[in-house]
């Protein structure tokens, strides 16, 4: 596999799954999709599995909230990160969760 920058989507970052397995063996920085349905806990643990040194510059999480739900859950996210002492890079998606929709809902 080769590209510029691999990252872990927001549906497959199970830590019992090949797709965090075959991560951890990549020694490029890769990035996490961090959204809505994550679990502060395990976003740490997948940074622990991917980067078991903690080495600065490997891992970016990428938060991918919205605005309307960022206030509410990227401070927890941050928390648990920063207490686990964890070095991540921290990057928004602007697009991610930023939709809107029409009267019909498209």
């Amino acid at each position: 596999l080769s590209a510029h920058f691999l990252w872990i989507g927001d549906r497959t970052r199970q830590l019992d799954h090949a797709h965090v397995e075959y991560f951890r063996g990549i020694e490029n920085p890769l990035g996490i999709k961090v959204g809505p349905s994550s679990d502060p806990k395990e976003i740490a643990e997948v940074v622990k599995v991917v980067n078991p040194n903690n080495e600065i510059g490997k891992v970016v999480l990428i938060t991918r909230f919205g605005h309307d739900r960022v206030g509410d859950l990227l401070p927890e996210v941050i928390k648990v990160i920063k207490n686990a002492g964890l070095n991540v890079i921290w990057q928004c998606d602007p697009m991610h969760g930023n939709t809107h929709k029409n009267p019909d809902g498209i």
